[in-house]
């Protein structure tokens, strides 16, 4: 069914439904996302992760991830300040804005190279790969109500599911 065109272009209701859909499912992982990440510390998401038995290779990466973004700013920050002291001009139209971006590219590929590599030597000094039995600095307490509560979202989750499959 046709809902409307514009010049030879047509848009159908049934196209235009399912794009309204995968548009609200990805604005919402991005929202949860956004949620997540605003309302709880990367370092206690992957310790708390790592203590449920997430193995800690995967736990690193998901460590990294959440950080180097801050880290990048942080540093394109400094060096964009530090240009500016030396006299580079960094502000102005967006051509200005995108020729005093130029030089900031080597400085920060650089530094984060350099990080990887600080990084990696830190793993390898605190045992990364040992094996063996790991301990936590903070040990996660159980609360009196923990395994009701998860119980609880476990028998929502698959009556969710159940309900999604028979609908």
């Amino acid at each position: 069914t046709v809902l409307f065109e514009i010049g030879p272009l047509a848009i159908y209701k049934e196209g235009f439904s399912i794009a309204f859909l995968i548009t609200l499912r990805v604005v919402n992982m991005v929202a949860a996302f956004g949620v997540l990440i605003l309302t709880t510390k990367p370092d206690d998401l992957v310790e708390a992760l790592l203590q449920k038995g997430l193995s800690p290779k995967f736990g690193y990466v998901l460590l990294s991830v959440l950080q180097i973004i801050p880290q990048m700013v942080a540093l394109t920050g400094k060096i964009t300040d530090a240009q500016r002291a030396r006299g580079m001009e960094t502000e102005g139209g967006l051509w200005m804005r995108f020729k005093s971006f130029l030089p900031l590219l080597g400085p920060v590929v650089l530094n984060s190279l350099t990080e990887t590599r600080e990084r990696s030597i830190a793993l390898e000094i605190r045992g990364f790969n040992a094996k063996g039995k790991r301990t936590f600095l903070n040990e996660r307490e159980n609360y009196r109500y923990a395994v009701l509560l998860r119980s609880a979202l476990v028998a929502f989750f698959l009556a969710v599911i159940f309900w999604r499959v028979i609908s």
